[in-house]
């Protein structure tokens, strides 16, 4: 359902009440409420829907939790409904996440089994990237650090560089000639959400290196196997993957790509500890990700434009 620019809203921006700063300590119990309406009204078409996905979503959750109940008795759909109302922040995006997935997959398999009507299962399935817009743009409203990219929660630490760059390299990513470097992006962001920084930092050391290669394989440009992300620099200069004129700016550019994250992925999280442990500070990740979703973006952009 399209999201409407109500009077308490127009009021609300004008005192300066709509959060700018971004947080991913709390989901506000409207955003909670809105989150439930936009799921049900995903599945109205379609009443078998329904029920198969509530039901598969609580085996699901209820497992990987390992509780036998959602913290209320009743039906899978009432005990779903109470971790949305009252759940933590994880168990909540947790359940996010699955619903959508389950959504998706069960009108895939209710259309090819014939179950349902399969213009109900077409409106389904044409909603439910509309569906995910509108939650997304709700997290924003309310200020709530998260937005559904892929299928998956993701951090959000700033509304300018999640809609300017993150979400613009996951669509240059979204080809197929990238699908291990997308996978290492989303894995990056996954470890980060979960506190896991280290593993954050080599996965978006992995990703740079990943798109590097893919460059270098579509245009032909041997590389040793073991190449590193400075060698994999050097091949795409020698071969002019830049204009000639940005040459004299690149030195800068270059150190970028270089350090700004096989450094920090080397320093911090490539190797072993050694006697002293290397702590990871938790606002240098996210700083490290938003590198690396530049980096690729001026680099896919590159090839893209490069004559072949």
């Amino acid at each position: 359902m399209a999201i409407r620019d109500l009077y308490f809203k127009r009021r609300m921006r004008e005192r300066g009440e709509v959060p700018t700063v971004l947080q991913q300590q709390d989901i506000p119990g409207p955003l909670r409420e809105q989150i439930l309406y936009i799921l049900t009204d995903l599945m109205k078409p379609s009443g078998n829907l329904k029920k198969v996905v509530y039901d598969t979503v609580f085996d699901i959750l209820a497992r990987e939790l390992g509780r036998t109940h959602l913290g209320v008795d009743g039906p899978p759909e009432l005990q779903i409904q109470h971790i949305f109302r009252l759940g933590n922040v994880d168990h909540v995006l947790s359940a996010v996440e699955l619903m959508f997935s389950q959504i998706a997959a069960t009108a895939e398999s209710m259309l090819r089994t014939a179950l349902t009507s399969a213009v109900r299962i077409g409106e389904i399935q044409q909603a439910i990237p509309l569906a995910i817009k509108e939650l997304n743009e709700r997290f924003l409203w309310h200020g709530v650090g998260f937005q559904i990219e892929n299928g998956q929660i993701m951090p959000a630490d700033s509304r300018f560089l999640h809609a300017e760059v993150v979400k613009p390299a996951l669509v240059l990513l979204s080809e197929p000639r990238f699908a291990a470097a997308a996978d290492e992006f989303m894995k990056a962001y996954e470890h980060y959400r979960h506190g896991n920084l280290e593993e954050a930092l080599t996965e978006a050391c992995k990703c740079f290196e990943s798109t590097l290669k893919v460059i270098c394989d579509g245009r032909a440009w041997a590389y040793p196997p073991t190449a590193t992300a400075r060698v994999l620099i050097d091949m795409i200069l020698a071969n002019g993957l830049f204009p000639a004129w940005m040459q004299a700016h690149f030195t800068g550019l270059r150190q970028i790509l270089e350090t700004g994250v096989p450094t920090p992925r080397n320093k911090m999280s490539g190797h072993g500890d050694g006697s002293a442990a290397v702590v990871v500070p938790p606002y240098f990740v996210p700083y490290v990700l938003h590198l690396t979703a530049s980096n690729i973006l001026v680099l896919v952009e590159a090839d893209r434009a490069m004559p072949r």
